[in-house]
């Protein structure tokens, strides 16, 4: 007979592994814009000029592999204004196999003068 305590552990597990890997993709995603802040956006070059990486592969976030990171850039609802999207997704081990899930985070920025 399958399920009772045994599924009820594997299903705790399940969760906690993919609230670390939420988790992680979140403090990811944050990490960027962070960095994305600390640029000076004037009213020069496009922002998007300024991100390097602006996509990053699994496997090229050093001490993440499981992970991978994409920055876009659209005009915002204003003049000088721009949203900034991160999406970051993560392989996520699962019984059945590897399942991929993703993460967007937005934020709208302003240009300084």
């Amino acid at each position: 007979q399958s399920g009772g305590i045994a599924a009820s552990i594997s299903f705790g597990q399940a969760a906690v592994t993919r609230g670390h890997y939420v988790s992680t993709a979140t403090m990811l995603a944050q990490q960027r814009l962070e960095q994305l802040k600390r640029l000076q956006y004037t009213l020069g070059p496009p922002l998007v000029d300024q991100i390097l990486p602006s996509n990053e592969g699994f496997g090229t976030i050093p001490g993440f592999p499981n992970f991978s990171r994409q920055v876009s850039v659209q005009n915002g609802p204003a003049a000088n204004m721009k949203i900034v999207t991160v999406t970051v997704n993560f392989r996520l081990p699962k019984e059945t196999g590897i399942g991929q899930e993703n993460l967007v985070i937005n934020t709208i920025i302003a240009a300084r003068p």
